[in-house]
């Protein structure tokens, strides 16, 4: 993966986190509710029991999967 791929999937990440760290109402966790970055195997992910773990500790709920792609 390359350098600058890997700054913009961060800087979308740590994008989220702030504004949901803002919101005065922060009843529920944040969720991705589309596609909105390529992952690829081994480049610091893992998909663990309908959970999606990336590098940093951070640990995120998988709600659905799109037709698309196939549930490993």
């Amino acid at each position: 993966m390359s350098f600058h791929r890997c700054s913009d999937c961060y800087r979308d990440a740590i994008a989220n986190a702030k504004a949901w760290l803002r919101n005065p109402r922060r009843e529920r966790r944040p969720r991705v509710k589309r596609l909105s970055m390529l992952l690829h195997h081994g480049s610091g992910y893992r998909v663990n029991g309908g959970y999606v773990e990336i590098i940093g500790g951070v640990k995120l709920k998988i709600i659905g999967w799109d037709r698309r792609y196939a549930h490993p």
